[in-house]
């Protein structure tokens, strides 16, 4: 078992604690990484950050800002022609072109994946585990399911990359 040592403050001390972090504007300026500004994703996500926030709102919280995520990260893709039969007659709409797949990161993920699922039922789900090695502090891959979906993957879907869902605390 692990022994958790504490601060000088009497309180536990944070596994991340004394590692130097990235600062923020460098962060904020990694490629192909997005930021939400949208007010309803700050209003949910200070809500779950909030220490009185109970379990289930919690949980559903997660969901919803998965959901909120599926929108903002498919805002891009493309569409293809689809023709189909309305009331008023025949028309052309749209709809997406190729399969979407999320990769949540074990076990925090899921929620988000889900809350994705919401939006686009047919999402393909490609798992994959990490844990933190207590030594180096190094994340450590002990589940991989990206390998097993690249048969599946096309190679412009490979070329536009793989969008990693991480909730952030």
């Amino acid at each position: 078992m692990t022994e958790t040592s504490t601060s000088s403050g009497g309180r536990p001390s944070l596994p991340m604690e004394g590692v130097p972090q990235p600062r923020r504007e460098d962060v904020l300026n990694l490629p192909r990484v997005h930021f939400s500004t949208h007010p309803v994703m700050a209003h949910k996500m200070t809500a779950l950050r909030d220490k009185n926030t109970q379990s289930p709102e919690f949980y559903r919280l997660v969901k919803e800002i998965g959901a909120l995520l599926a929108y903002e990260a498919t805002a891009n893709l493309a569409l293809e022609p689809c023709p189909i039969e309305t009331p008023m007659g025949p028309m052309i709409g749209e709809r997406l072109a190729g399969g979407i797949g999320v990769t949540p990161i074990l076990r925090a993920g899921l929620g988000l994946a889900e809350g994705f699922r919401q939006v686009i039922p047919d999402v393909q789900i490609w798992h994959l585990g990490l844990r933190r090695d207590e030594q180096t502090l190094q994340a450590m891959e002990y589940y991989n399911q990206l390998r097993l979906a690249a048969p599946l993957l096309t190679r412009s879907m490979y070329s536009k990359g793989v969008a990693y869902l991480v909730s952030v605390t």
